[in-house]
């Protein structure tokens, strides 16, 4: 990445940005812009698709931090004004409410009438089952690789009953990433950042990793569900698409953890295709019987 937009952007807002420390491949800066008077928030992307989708879900948001946007070269990045957040690290009942709300409002608002847009943004033109196949090449060199062909192949079985259901279902605009680590406190108010990964898909899409992660316990999960329905409907997949979904997002997390070291998200992979490898014997059995 060209660090001579930093430079640049130092002069056009007239403040020195500071480095901040954050695991992710986007880099991330802050300062006091003496032209605007007023403390920013600056973040640069690897990925031209994502600060555009990142850019255009802030619009949507009509997010009041937002400031602009920044090209140069390759490099691109979006500037906001900074606000003071705190991180959320557990959740209750009662907050998990909360986030059922906080995420069934983002599905609202952001499946409107610019959602074209944000499709081709996100650039998730082909099917879900064609991005499976896509992950699946990009993780020949896993360990874990011969036991995910091995239950893609048993899910592939059922794959005209899971693909209809798939079809069938109502497609939202995704956050991308939801969980706890992208929901913030600002004045003890919940709000959602980061949506450079959203995508439209339907709503579960978001739920998969934030049920295998934060929200494990099924209490939880039906809480976060009713608040989530105040403000969105959202289809319940059957137990069989849940597995293919959460096959996705596992293989998913091996693709990124071979490139970013995150133990305890490959770990959650593991446990993830552990679950769906018993899922598909149970299933076995069960067919074997009828």
């Amino acid at each position: 990445m060209d660090m001579k937009i930093i430079e640049r952007l130092s002069r056009e807002y007239d403040c020195d940005l500071t480095s901040l420390d954050h695991p992710s491949k986007n880099l991330h800066f802050s300062g006091r812009s003496k032209r605007l008077n007023k403390d920013i928030f600056v973040k640069l992307y690897d990925s031209k698709k994502r600060c555009s989708t990142e850019l255009a879900i802030l619009e949507v948001l009509q997010s009041s931090t937002l400031l602009g946007s920044y090209e140069y070269g390759e490099c691109r990045a979006v500037i906001l004004e900074y606000c003071d957040m705190q991180d959320v690290t557990e959740m209750s009942m009662a907050t998990a409410y909360d986030y059922g709300i906080l995420l069934g409002r983002f599905h609202k608002v952001a499946t409107n009438e610019r959602t074209q847009q944000i499709r081709e943004l996100s650039g998730e033109s082909s099917t879900l089952f064609a991005r499976i196949d896509e992950t699946i090449g990009r993780i020949s060199s896993h360990p874990a690789y011969a036991k995910v062909l091995r239950i893609y192949h048993e899910l592939s079985q059922f794959s005209a009953v899971y693909q209809q259901e798939y079809e069938a279902l109502p497609k939202v605009v995704l956050h991308g990433d939801f969980g706890l680590r992208n929901i913030k406190l600002v004045e003890n108010a919940p709000v959602l950042i980061d949506f450079e990964r959203s995508k439209y898909d339907i709503a579960w899409m978001d739920l998969v990793k934030f049920f295998n992660r934060e929200a494990l316990d099924e209490n939880l999960q039906a809480r976060f569900l009713e608040g989530y329905q105040t403000q969105y409907p959202i289809a319940v997949p059957t137990p069989l698409l849940q597995k293919v979904l959460e096959f996705y997002t596992a293989i998913g997390i091996y693709s990124y953890t071979m490139h970013i070291p995150d133990q305890a998200f490959r770990l959650m992979g593991d446990r993830m295709i552990h679950q769906i490898d018993q899922f598909c014997a149970d299933l076995k059995v069960s067919a074997q019987t009828l």
